[in-house]
């Protein structure tokens, strides 16, 4: 089945999921990190790239895939428009091929010391307050990472041990997804396997909006989003069986993507 396929299924999903956001506070800093990540645990050739954004400020930040985030900006300039054209009598149209298409669906909010995450099962989009902390040992170990002098630090994060090299030249407790709270910047980190390995690109001074999405989310706990999300892998079909775009899916395509739901079982939460 292609890509592009299984992309559509989701679309009209990504379409209500982009209209309603809160800004919670601006910027000051925009990490990029490069993403490495293993869909599946047991299959080292499932692994695949992303570019990743770190938005930091004064009291939050928000991690997600910064395809992701061109994605939404591009539905949501283009649902735009078609409201437009349908409310003035105009023909409404929707160019799903013009919008980038993302492999990394998490987003993590910090807003003071409250992180929560936001996920996708199917085509349900779930919220729930992290409660895993890691607690760091720091390592008197040092590396020149990204032209920064880096210092090494290890932790516990549920079934993983992560690595993390971080700088005490950017006093900022932050990095990538819920890997936080060490004494300066998080440059690079990845878990003792190398399923999720992530490389500072790029930062930048800038002032932006960070944005919560308030609409479509079911509020629960991590207990029950798993319960949920191991359900939904016993028989993705079933669960999707309903949904608008499943319709135009052939008996292969559906196959196909039901291999591909199931095999996706490394989960960063």
């Amino acid at each position: 089945m292609k890509k592009i396929q299984v992309y559509l299924l989701f679309a009209f999903v990504l379409i209500s999921g982009v209209l309603y956001s809160q800004k919670i506070d601006s910027t000051y800093m925009v990490c990029y990190y490069k993403m490495t990540f293993q869909k599946d645990s047991t299959n080292p050739n499932s692994k695949y790239e992303e570019l990743t954004v770190l938005k930091i400020g004064k009291e939050s930040s928000i991690f997600r895939s910064y395809v992701k985030e061109k994605s939404d900006s591009i539905i949501a300039d283009q649902v735009k428009k078609v409201f437009e054209k349908g409310s003035s009598g105009g023909i409404a149209t929707y160019d799903a091929g013009a919008v980038p298409q993302y492999d990394f669906k998490p987003e993590v909010y910090r807003n003071g010391n409250k992180i929560t995450v936001f996920e996708r099962v199917g085509m349900d989009r779930f919220a729930f307050e992290s409660q895993e902390n890691i607690k760091w040992k720091l390592l008197n170990e040092e590396r020149k990472i990204s032209n920064f002098i880096c210092k090494k630090a290890i932790g516990k994060y549920r079934n993983r041990t992560i690595i993390a090299w971080y700088t005490n030249e950017m006093n900022i407790p932050e990095g990538p997804y819920n890997f936080k709270n060490l004494p300066g910047l998080i440059i690079e980190l990845q878990d003792d396997k190398d399923t999720i390995h992530f490389t500072l690109a790029g930062l930048k001074k800038m002032k932006l909006p960070i944005e919560q999405k308030m609409n479509g989310i079911y509020l629960t706990t991590y207990e029950k989003f798993k319960r949920n999300r191991e359900e939904f892998a016993k028989d993705p079909i079933s669960k999707l069986a309903n949904t608008r775009m499943f319709k135009f899916l052939t008996h292969e395509d559906r196959e196909n993507l039901s291999k591909s739901l199931k095999s996706e079982n490394n989960h960063l939460d």
